[in-house]
């Protein structure tokens, strides 16, 4: 696998930023529409970047999200990993971070050429939506259990 160059990791990064944008400003208008006894359903509004991954692996969300959920925990969750020094110190994740690594994983689970850029994109978003919208336990939440 080819490093990314700095320029595409910051284009990427810039388009992880702008559809988290979109989604917050979605999610605060739903959030002033929804009536008292109405509950939140518990997951970000990422159905777009659902759609490019499951294009790019060819399977289910679900399924790819867990294979991928146990590569990203071993980054998130667990000591020592790259993405938990970062979480442990500032409680969030960078863009430019959070793409580089969805990146490695991505293409080690075997999405490449162009698909992997878009996916790494879309994955990116849902790592940062989930943890700012629902918070690290919905990913580490069984963490250290057999994957």
């Amino acid at each position: 696998m080819t490093p990314l160059a700095p320029e595409t990791l910051t284009e990427l990064a810039d388009q992880v930023e702008a559809q988290l944008a979109e989604l917050r400003r979605v999610g605060a208008d739903a959030a002033l529409a929804r009536t008292k006894g109405a509950e939140p359903s518990g997951q970000p509004d990422d159905a777009a970047q659902r759609a490019v991954v499951e294009r790019a692996a060819g399977e289910s969300f679900a399924a790819f999200w867990e294979k991928f959920r146990g590569k990203l925990r071993d980054d998130l969750c667990l000591e020592g990993g790259y993405l938990q020094g970062q979480w442990q110190k500032w409680q969030d994740l960078s863009a430019k971070d959070t793409v580089e690594r969805s990146y490695f994983w991505l293409a080690a689970l075997g999405i490449a050429g162009s698909a992997l850029n878009p996916a790494a994109i879309a994955i990116s978003v849902i790592v940062l939506n989930t943890l700012t919208s629902i918070g690290i336990k919905a990913i580490c939440d069984d963490c250290g259990k057999s994957n």
